[in-house]
């Protein structure tokens, strides 16, 4: 009797198993369209709510694949890091696809605002220092006075701090994230592929997966 329970404990266990792995194998060999296709959609454009980019490859246009790319400077996350010094560079590899990054602080904290503020208006003078503002803006203190960082930083880049433009940044940002979320978005990062949310940092083998599907 002890054997046949050992047994049967055995055929149990192995069945299990075998289930996980046939799960595992079944997972593995999805489609990347067919996940891409199971991803929730991006249901308002951003422009309805007045939201613009800060930075596209320019020249880029005319691209048959659209991505978007929804980031908070002021993020400190290790997802938002590693999203910002990995994928980000990923996408400004990529010269077939037309790519729009737009500042989300979805935090709608006064200093996320005052920082993404200030990011917005050096893209505003030279937008192809924006990815270059974000790597050093991962490295501004938390603190609530880190407004002093935040002008050496501009000064850096771009040779000055506008207070006016940074000002009226401050305001048109409070005016569309202050207590709202226009795009409801769950987190950010979210990179928008052909109009479907990946939210987090999501890998590049997988962006790259996805992409290569859809120009099939």
């Amino acid at each position: 009797m002890h054997t046949s329970q050992q047994l049967y404990k055995r055929g149990v266990l192995f069945l299990t198993l075998l289930y996980f792995l046939l799960m595992i194998v079944s997972c593995s060999n999805a489609k990347p369209a067919e996940l891409w296709e199971s991803l929730p959609a991006l249901e308002t454009d951003p422009s309805a709510h007045d939201l613009q980019p800060v930075w596209i490859n320019q020249g880029a246009q005319d691209a048959s694949i659209k991505i978007m790319v929804f980031i908070e400077p002021f993020c400190r996350s290790n997802t938002c890091l590693q999203y910002n010094s990995t994928v980000l560079p990923f996408l400004h590899s990529q010269e077939d696809v037309y790519i729009e990054i737009y500042d989300y602080p979805l935090s709608q904290e006064a200093k996320s605002f005052m920082l993404s503020a200030a990011g917005m208006c050096i893209a505003q003078e030279n937008m192809a220092l924006y990815l270059d503002f974000l790597e050093r803006a991962a490295k501004i203190s938390d603190r609530y006075d880190n407004n002093l960082e935040i002008q050496l930083l501009a000064n850096e880049l771009v040779g000055e701090y506008d207070r006016t433009c940074v000002r009226n940044q401050v305001r048109e940002i409070k005016s569309l994230f202050e207590n709202q979320n226009p795009l409801e978005l769950q987190e950010v990062p979210a990179t928008v592929i052909a109009g479907k949310i990946m939210y987090g940092n999501v890998s590049t083998d997988q962006i790259q997966s996805v992409l290569t599907s859809i120009k099939k």
